[in-house]
């Protein structure tokens, strides 16, 4: 997972493009200038819309979109809310492991 620490100290959890020298970029994955961590987490949440047709997206757009409500997208969960996912998702093993990468 990477994860980021966004001017408001949370940790969210977002694979932007840019590599290492400027990681978190938005435009491929959300169609905007500038990068996650120009973001709090309420403003990435709440103003963050991903483009549900990227290629790189492995799992497809009915997947990225909401049942029913093709203008609501995924939105970007903090490292709290994912991890907390893992733990009560009945399918997930209890001796599944994460490597979390900081950005």
């Amino acid at each position: 997972l990477d994860v980021f620490l966004l001017k408001c100290g949370t940790l969210v959890v977002f694979h932007g493009s840019g590599g290492d020298e400027e990681p978190g970029l938005l435009h491929q994955y959300c169609k905007v200038e500038g990068s996650i961590l120009d973001y709090t987490a309420a403003e990435a949440r709440n103003l963050l819309t991903f483009n549900k047709n990227y290629a790189e997206f492995g799992c497809g757009p009915d997947k990225i979109t909401h049942p029913g409500d093709q203008d609501h997208y995924c939105y970007v969960e903090t490292l709290e809310e994912v991890l907390k996912n893992l733990r009560d998702h009945p399918e997930v093993p209890s001796n599944f492991s994460i490597k979390i990468e900081l950005k």
